[in-house]
């Protein structure tokens, strides 16, 4: 735990901040300001005269909108606090938390001090990452705001890049319909090669080798880019289904947890929001999180 993420919960134990539910923060009426956890993080961000960046704010019908941000972690207080996702996720034996859910149902701020205090797993970013910084840097400030484009309009992970026009006037992807038929669609694959400026062809390379050769070449090369091998990339690109034992090579494949969630999400923003929440851990852990080989 980081010195920020220590300020972060002397904070909450500090009596200062009221507490509310379901927004980072909220103002009534009377004046009155309530903030949940991670609206008190956002604060703090803000108070610290070391930042040279602060989050801009604005107040919405008392909602107060933290960059892009109204519920979740925005992007800068990720590497501010060392934490791994927007929700405050971790792990008890197997099992998938978070803080906003504890903040949403009754836990208390001194209740949510003892928890991040006690760092359990997957909260805090590992202290090294695997990962070089280019590869860091690529992930969370290329990538991430690539997929999240659109609200997440021209993300999906059951194409790797097409364009949406051919594809009819109500396109549906990974379960969910897009409201938008132009641009391109791309899963996390796509976009990688997208953003690398390599096109399909140039990528797969069918001319000059095997279909097989070609597909573990490309797996091989957009996976570098992100710090994982090539049967590492597979598992992200492709073993995101909940069924996914066909697509995994060497065991790789999202976690059950985030394979339940993209399921569960319900449009194309939260479907997006998921694979950049597993995008981060990746960014802040490395590729170990994609190993299921005892699935």
């Amino acid at each position: 735990m980081n010195k920020n993420a220590k300020r972060w919960v002397k904070a909450l134990r500090s009596g200062e901040f009221k507490q509310g539910q379901r927004y980072l923060s909220f103002q009534h009426r009377d004046g009155q300001q309530f903030d949940c956890c991670l609206g008190v993080a956002c604060k703090l961000f803000n108070r610290d005269e070391t930042n040279t960046v602060k989050l801009p704010f604005e107040n919405i019908n008392g909602i107060i909108k933290y960059g892009p941000s109204t519920k979740l972690l925005p992007e800068p207080l990720h590497n501010y606090l060392g934490i791994t996702t927007s929700d405050g996720a971790y792990f008890i034996n197997g099992q998938r938390h978070s803080l906003t859910n504890k903040n949403d149902n009754g836990s208390s701020f001194l209740d949510i001090a003892d928890i991040i205090e006690s760092e359990p797993d997957g909260l805090f970013v590992a202290e090294e990452s695997p990962l070089t910084s280019e590869q860091q840097e690529f992930i969370l400030y290329r990538l991430i705001p690539f997929i999240l484009r659109e609200q997440g309009d021209n993300f999906a992970m059951q194409y790797w890049d097409v364009e949406r026009s051919r594809l009819g006037d109500e396109p549906i992807f990974d379960g969910v319909k897009h409201e938008s038929a132009c641009g391109s669609i791309c899963c996390i694959g796509g976009s990688i090669s997208h953003l690398s400026g390599a096109k399909r062809a140039e990528v797969f390379n069918f001319s000059s080798e095997s279909l097989v050769q070609a597909r573990e070449m490309a797996y091989k090369n957009l996976g570098a880019v992100i710090g994982l091998t090539g049967r590492e990339a597979h598992g992200l690109f492709f073993a995101w289904m909940l069924d996914r034992a066909k697509y995994k090579q060497g065991g790789y494949g999202w976690p059950l947890v985030f394979s339940n969630r993209f399921a569960a999400a319900k449009n194309p923003l939260e479907k997006a929001e998921v694979a950049c929440d597993l995008l981060r851990l990746i960014a802040r852990v490395g590729p170990s999180v994609l190993d299921r080989s005892e699935d």
